[in-house]
């Protein structure tokens, strides 16, 4: 083989490389890119779920609170209407009384 040839065939392996690695950077750039856009995008939802999740928590510390806030009215009201209860228990023969006596001619 001559020189020249030698030459023009390691020319023409040089090129081939060349767009190789050309086409290879491109490859890899498109990667890159949508790689960041797809990290973007995970980190949004993430953002956007961790939101609802505080949210969510929010609620049920307001819900929490509400339902003690009613367990302890119910508990007033069994216990005040139970002394009640034992006051018109207690009472109530000296209703009967009252009323024999007021309603006799």
């Amino acid at each position: 083989m001559s020189p020249a040839a030698t030459a023009a065939d390691w020319r023409a392996k040089y090129v081939e490389a060349a767009d190789m690695l050309t086409e290879t950077r491109a490859e890899l750039d498109d990667f890159v890119h949508s790689s960041k856009e797809l990290e973007e995008e995970l980190l949004r939802e993430l953002d956007r779920n961790e939101k609802v999740q505080r949210d969510l928590k929010d609620k049920v510390i307001a819900v929490e609170a509400d339902r003690d806030h009613w367990k302890v009215r119910s508990s007033i009201f069994h216990i005040r209407s139970g002394e009640l209860t034992a006051r018109v228990v207690d009472n109530s023969p000296a209703l009967c009384l009252y009323k024999r006596t007021t309603i006799q001619p």
